[in-house]
């Protein structure tokens, strides 16, 4: 399987798996970001949770350090701006970032994976930052930082 068709899967059987649900009621609180083994043992989780784990399975199951990401930005939803998380994959023959929902849009992101890129599909707004296990980054000068 190529990287590409991986990470359809990978989206697909964590969108099957995973339950929606917002952070006060399952946290407790505002904001809480999991560990892909609590996201997992939970089953419930909102869209960071979904992100977190389709990228941390994505790493585990080859991408490179530099090809898949969290992103956190604005969102489109029922026409309205949202905060909202969302795994990220860069493809490097491309040289493009291709969205691959779970919780919101995740059978158009599926359907588009490869061929609408991030920055050509309308519900995505500014990105704040992307991040994953080695590296991260903000477009916010304050936040930014790498390795």
């Amino acid at each position: 399987m190529t990287l590409f068709e991986k990470a359809i899967v990978i989206a697909k059987v964590v969108n099957t798996r995973l339950i929606y649900q917002d952070e006060l009621i399952n946290f407790k609180q505002a904001e809480y970001w999991a560990k892909p083994i609590e996201i997992h043992n939970n089953i419930l989780d909102d869209c960071d949770g979904y992100s977190c784990l389709i990228c941390y399975l994505l790493r585990l199951f080859g991408a490179k350090d530099y090809e898949v990401f969290v992103r956190a930005g604005n969102i489109i939803d029922n026409n309205k701006i949202i905060g909202h998380a969302t795994c990220l994959f860069f493809d490097v023959d491309t040289f493009l970032f291709y969205p691959l929902e779970g919780s919101f849009y995740a059978e158009e992101s599926i359907r588009n994976f490869g061929k609408v890129p991030l920055f050509l599909n309308p519900k995505y707004k500014d990105t704040w930052w992307i991040t994953n296990d080695v590296y991260s980054y903000s477009t916010i000068p304050f936040l930014r930082f790498i390795r």
